[in-house]
């Protein structure tokens, strides 16, 4: 996964330049799109939701594991 910053783009920014360049930023690094200065909308690549969803399903079945060895443990 990018270790790169996010981009923080304001919304008429984003808006003048146009989806194929929100496209082109978002294959290098996530895009927060900004509206007077606070994020309104996180763009990133299918690549990387793909990456974290599977770290998020990887963390979660260890966590449920932990419980049912401590669960099993007490009985």
């Amino acid at each position: 996964m990018s270790s790169a910053e996010p981009l923080r783009v304001p919304i008429q920014v984003a808006s003048q330049r146009g989806i194929s360049w929100l496209n082109d930023q978002a294959a290098s690094r996530r895009i927060l799109l900004t509206r007077f200065g606070k994020v309104s909308a996180v763009i990133d690549s299918a690549q990387r939701i793909d990456e974290s969803v599977a770290r998020l399903e990887s963390a979660s079945r260890e966590v449920v594991a932990t419980f049912c060895d401590r669960a099993t443990a007490r009985t």
